[in-house]
């Protein structure tokens, strides 16, 4: 028989938390993670779409699987921005130890999960020339140098 586990049991006696937000971009986050600091997110983007911020990490990674609209994954690539687009139904694994920045398309839904962290602190965020050189970029720019990088 299932017997229902609530919130406060599953922080307290399972080190489960939830915690959800709205994000500066206007975006929705909703959490589920573990005290080992890895864990699910439910992304759901805002009808305009918009950037997440840039950052590294060196101890985990993400697993990203789109839903519905499209991610696209920059990467630093020297002074240059590389970008691949992921369309529903498709999967990424954000790089280790390497800048990179999320666009998420209109209204998009993006499952992400966090994993390898066991209890490590790794996560830099902001990199203020990475953002400059992404968050200017419109949708017809990102889609473009997707396209460029592709061919």
């Amino acid at each position: 028989m299932k017997h229902k586990i609530t919130n406060e049991q599953a922080e307290c006696g399972f080190g489960i938390e939830l915690a959800h937000e709205r994000m500066p971009n206007g975006e929705l986050r909703f959490r589920l993670f573990g005290d080992d600091g890895n864990g699910y997110i439910r992304t759901v983007a805002t009808s305009k779409g918009g950037w997440q911020r840039s950052h590294s990490h060196t101890a985990f990674r993400e697993f990203y699987l789109v839903e519905f609209g499209w991610l696209a994954m920059a990467t630093q690539a020297g002074s240059r921005v590389a970008v691949q687009i992921f369309h529903e139904g498709k999967t990424c694994i954000s790089p280790m130890g390497q800048i990179h920045n999320v666009y998420l398309s209109p209204d998009a839904v993006v499952h992400t999960i966090k994993f390898g962290i066991r209890g490590a602190v790794s996560r830099f965020d902001a990199e203020p020339e990475f953002d400059l050189l992404t968050t200017n970029l419109s949708e017809r720019q990102i889609l473009a140098i997707a396209a460029e990088i592709s061919n």
